[in-house]
């Protein structure tokens, strides 16, 4: 017997934060019968929401293994209620994990009764765990909770032609792969690092954007604002990346991670303005 999480989504104007679980659970009929099921949602150790019994339908088919014996395969929609502190610990964990995912566990405790001449109950513990991605939880989960609505910024790195490479010849969205990655494992300083690096390549290349400026808008004046706020940029980033002031003044920098966002999402909205000069993206 063996039992797995098919789908978890958020239910919508709920008083209470509420997640619709859909599961399947096999078994053979012929064996056991299912009477009761319960169980908990656990994150990082922790019990997050506790699994109702819900509605089920059946499905039956042949097992390969087995062609006399029917396998059974009990679907299941269950509802996992939620505390408002649950969804915040849920939300706040997301910092410890890698890009940011939600590893959930689930363990189910099935109550059967056995097939047999004897009346008898079985209990079988069962484990699942199902993923969701930090962009499914941001536009699904979050409005959903009432924790906020975020924005996502999407830039293909890949798109940043080779040619456009700093001067240790690391092409420039190598950079933002290396910050991006930074940033989901919360190594924050390394983020400023990296972005600090890329807006340094960046700055060479203001004849180009200059250039570009005249193709689209019929005056260089666009380009000279774009590489004064490109300078700019990377004169606030090099105040986070040096521990020392110009004059000698020990800097108490405390870099969190609305400091590395903000620099991360600025480096990701010249990326983009990038691959429409060297990338021919539209």
């Amino acid at each position: 017997m063996r039992i797995k999480i098919k789908n978890l989504t958020p239910k919508a104007n709920m008083l209470n934060p509420t997640i619709e679980c859909d599961l399947t659970v096999e078994f053979y009929p012929k064996e056991d019968l299912i009477i009761y099921f319960d169980g908990t949602l656990e994150l990082m150790g922790k019990i997050v929401g506790k699994l109702n019994y819900g509605i089920c339908h059946q499905e039956m088919y042949l097992q390969p293994d087995k062609p006399d014996h029917f396998f059974e395969s009990y679907f299941f929609k269950s509802d996992i209620d939620l505390t408002k502190e649950s969804v915040s610990f849920i939300h706040n964990s997301r910092e410890k994990s890698e890009g940011q995912d939600i590893q959930f566990t689930l363990k189910a405790s099935i109550r059967t009764l056995k097939n047999n001449n004897h009346s008898s109950t079985k209990i079988y513990q069962n484990f699942d765990s199902y993923r969701i991605s930090s962009s499914d939880w941001i536009r699904t989960f979050c409005p959903a909770f009432e924790i906020g609505n975020f924005s996502i910024i999407e830039v293909n790195h890949a798109s940043l032609i080779h040619s456009v490479i700093s001067e240790a010849n690391q092409p420039l969205y190598e950079l933002l792969e290396s910050a991006n990655q930074c940033f989901y494992k919360g190594d924050y300083i390394e983020v400023i690092y990296n972005c600090r690096k890329f807006f340094e390549s960046v700055r060479n290349l203001s004849k180009e954007i200059e250039n570009y400026s005249n193709q689209i808008i019929n005056t260089d004046e666009y380009g000279k604002e774009i590489n004064k706020l490109i300078n700019s940029a990377f004169q606030i980033i090099s105040k986070y990346h040096h521990s020392y002031s110009l004059k000698k003044e020990e800097l108490k920098l405390n870099v969190g991670k609305n400091d590395a966002q903000m620099v991360l999402y600025f480096s990701m909205s010249i990326a983009t303005f990038l691959t429409r000069i060297f990338g021919n993206v539209v």
